[in-house]
């Protein structure tokens, strides 16, 4: 799941900075992928204002069902993502381990203000 995720975003945000903090081994980060902007401000990217402007902060939640969507998430992320200013949002891939093609992923942005 993550690999994926990570691959959208290096290809879908080309003026930032992608970081997946697991590539090599588990960082014990508070997120899975970072999302920094290389040139606050630049334009021509496709990017929301506040995407280019501050970084967001990825976690990423993996199912091989299509179709269940409880996570857990543990107290320090929680924290984390409910800090002011914090711009933290939830990939949810399922379907994952099985047939390519019937994989999705959905996104929560901006967790805080989603609970």
């Amino acid at each position: 799941g993550e690999s994926l995720v990570y691959q959208y975003l290096v290809r879908n945000f080309p003026d930032c900075n992608v970081e997946w903090m697991n590539e090599k081994e588990e960082s014990r980060c508070f997120y899975d992928i970072s999302i920094v902007p290389l040139e606050k401000g630049s334009n021509g990217s496709g990017l929301r204002s506040e995407l280019r402007s501050q970084t967001i902060f990825v976690e990423v939640k993996t199912t091989a069902s299509p179709s269940r969507n409880v996570f857990q998430l543990s107290l320090p992320e929680l924290q984390f993502a409910c800090k002011p200013g914090v711009q933290y949002h939830i990939y949810r891939v399922y379907g994952a381990g099985g047939d390519a093609a019937r994989v999705q992923v959905r996104v929560v942005e901006g967790l805080r203000e989603a609970l």
